[in-house]
């Protein structure tokens, strides 16, 4: 099984984004962000969060644990339109390229801009990221 390279946190690449909880690679890829790596059962999995174009003022989170980057922000291409991230939604994924590469392409990466991580931190904070990254025992 083909993994991918090493990824950090802040980096935003795309995944096929499961649909139900038997953690089956779903029919629409998705920008993830990723939030670091952890082993589980022996095998390196990614802990990302859920990434989406619908950035309506009724769907982002009541918490404040979601932030919009937008497109143009020095992204190299990976957003093809504003997308916001929500780190209340997460999802530990095998980090293999049956879910994050697009047919024969290779698995694409970026980082977040500079910019951008006041306002991703407070997200982070704000959506308790800081515990969950302890109780999966996720690496930096």
């Amino acid at each position: 099984m083909q993994t991918i390279p090493a990824l950090s946190m802040g980096d935003i690449l795309r995944c096929w984004w499961p649909q139900d909880a038997h953690l089956v690679p779903g029919p629409k890829l998705r920008p993830v962000f990723v939030l670091g790596e952890t082993m589980e059962n022996a095998q390196r999995h990614v802990l990302v969060a859920y990434g989406t174009t619908h950035c309506e003022a009724e769907r982002e989170s009541s918490n404040g644990g979601d932030v919009i980057v937008k497109a143009g922000a020095d992204v190299k291409g990976m957003l093809t339109a504003d997308t916001r991230f929500d780190f209340n939604y997460l999802c530990l994924i095998p980090a293999t390229a049956v879910w994050f590469a697009a047919g024969e392409s290779p698995v694409q990466v970026t980082s977040l801009p500079g910019s951008m991580f006041r306002l991703v931190a407070d997200a982070m904070r704000y959506a308790g990221i800081a515990r969950i990254l302890r109780r999966h025992n996720v690496r930096l």
